[in-house]
């Protein structure tokens, strides 16, 4: 494994990697949103292998982290888990006949 820095690359004029223009727009995120990226670049040309041909197939995945940050009782709760994505929330009991709304499977 070797790691470049955009020094390294002379066409960069020590820019950090990203689009070749400002216009292109990558991602819409909401707030509070982020990226995690993790790429392998190899170099080679298309006669050696197909993968190193120009055109590519890329893929991504969805890995969401769902937290309830507060707390969301009784009837909102009932709410959350009825209108919510099947199998995400979930409700438990938390005394006194009170109901709170858990995240199932995150």
């Amino acid at each position: 494994f070797t790691q470049f820095s955009a020094i390294q690359n002379p066409e960069s004029d020590g820019r950090p990697p990203g689009p070749v223009s400002d216009g292109i727009l990558l991602a819409k995120l909401r707030p509070g949103q982020g990226i995690e990226l993790e790429a392998l670049a190899v170099k080679g040309v298309g006669k050696d292998h197909a993968k190193f041909s120009p055109v590519a197939t890329a893929f991504y995945r969805l890995l969401p982290e769902v937290e309830i940050v507060g707390e969301v009782l009784d009837e909102d709760a009932d709410k959350l888990v009825k209108d919510g994505d099947p199998g995400l929330f979930g409700t438990e009991p938390c005394g006194k006949g009170h109901r709170r709304a858990v995240v199932l499977d995150a």
